[in-house]
């Protein structure tokens, strides 16, 4: 059994914590993030952001009248331990619900146990298309079965792509295509969507590359293109891979009309300042920024600056809306019983940092929220969103001479 890596954000609190989920002093939630390994910097904003929410929820009363406890484990990017952390807290009662899972795999494990104990879980931040967070064939009885007990906040890779084909389909209309992905589960499932995009577009025969994270692969995978003389490169990295991927293009020349980057190394704070005038203009997708209207109303990016001393970033945000919607949940539930969580949660309708937060059936996955994406691009060191066009901050600039940029 492994061993429970508790990371508590309060003292003294071994008692009211052991006993949350039989509704002693407090409601206990338990969340997996990775807190070390290739993950931890966006595990750190994660764990950091569902600390602020949890004191603010307590400011305002808690749960019931109940504080609300989060706790923390920490998963180090690795599914079997992530299992057995959920498996164990489950079995020991001592959380109502579960939440977190960055990592696709991680995901995955949780969701699995999610479903074998009929207990809530709430996956703030995986894109990738996990089998275990699909539904099955409903089936004659399906109003008889119990409704799925996994929520996932993050949009599906297939919705994510949406905004991001509607700009290249109206604006760059690219004539060939390369795509550079990571070895792992969201690189596959990235370059999956990927080729169907390219092919909606016209293009027939997309230019794959698959990369391993170490910088040799990466230049390897950079020499494989750069003299093809490809319109739009795709980079899909989800770790700080993104970093060498764009340093390496720069290093090696390469010059399409657009370069765009799909992953959260792509979007977080320091990118620009690890990376310098080799990350600059390149587009990102992302479901967060802080200057979309009703994201800013909520003033969140401004308390984790002032609390942290750094700036949020997606993941942060997205395990900030997770705690509104599992504070929503419990309050609406008739009971801390796991079934009544679940009935809870299916029927949330709540505006968050992240905008709206429904869950669904988005085809095949169930309990998912559409959520909303943008193209976001680096300019002057800043992040700006420029698509849509509605919800712009900045004109996108487009095409780009890289190698002129770069000098």
């Amino acid at each position: 059994m492994v061993s429970l890596l508790l990371v508590w954000s309060f003292l003294g609190l071994n008692g009211p914590l052991a006993s949350a989920a039989r509704g002693a002093e407090s409601v206990g939630v338990g969340v997996l993030l990775p807190l070390t390994g290739p993950m931890a910097l966006f595990g750190k904003a994660a764990k950091q952001s569902y600390e602020l929410a949890m004191d603010q929820i307590n400011d305002q009363g808690g749960i019931q009248g109940k504080p609300l406890r989060f706790l923390f484990a920490d998963t180090k990017s690795q599914a079997p331990r992530g299992k057995q952390l959920a498996v164990d807290w489950i079995t020991q009662g001592k959380v109502v619900a579960l939440a977190g899972g960055m990592d696709p795999p991680v995901a995955s494990a949780l969701a699995e146990v999610s479903v074998a104990h009929a207990f809530p879980l709430v996956i703030h931040a995986s894109m990738t298309d996990q089998r275990a967070i699909v539904a099955d064939d409903p089936g004659p009885d399906h109003d008889k079965r119990p409704e799925c007990p996994v929520f996932r906040i993050s949009p599906a890779m297939e919705e994510s792509m949406v905004v991001f084909e509607g700009f290249l389909s109206r604006v760059v209309r690219p004539q060939s295509m390369a795509i550079l992905y990571e070895d792992s589960p969201f690189g596959a499932d990235a370059m999956a969507q990927l080729e169907q995009i390219a092919k909606r577009l016209g293009i027939h025969d997309p230019y794959g590359v698959v990369f391993a994270s170490d910088t040799t692969s990466i230049i390897h995978a950079w020499d494989q293109v750069r003299s093809r003389g490809f319109d739009l490169i795709v980079m899909v990295s989800s770790t700080h891979s993104a970093e060498r991927l764009v340093l390496g293009s720069m290093s090696r020349n390469v010059n399409p009309k657009l370069f765009v980057g799909i992953g959260r190394g792509f979007n977080h704070p320091r990118f620009m300042e690890n990376v310098g005038k080799a990350g600059e203009k390149l587009m990102t997708v992302t479901v967060w920024h802080p200057d979309i209207p009703h994201m800013a109303d909520q003033n969140y990016a401004h308390l984790f600056l002032e609390r942290t001393h750094t700036e949020s970033q997606v993941d942060g945000a997205q395990a900030y809306a997770t705690a509104w919607v599992i504070k929503d949940g419990l309050e609406r539930a008739v009971s801390f019983a796991r079934e009544d969580i679940i009935n809870a949660l299916v029927k949330t309708e709540l505006m968050t940092v992240i905008g709206p937060v429904t869950f669904s059936r988005q085809g095949d996955q169930v309990n998912q929220n559409p959520g909303t994406i943008y193209l976001a691009q680096w300019l002057g060191n800043k992040r700006w969103i420029v698509w849509p066009q509605n919800l712009a901050s900045r004109g996108y600039v487009y095409p780009v001479d890289w190698i002129q940029e770069r000098r």
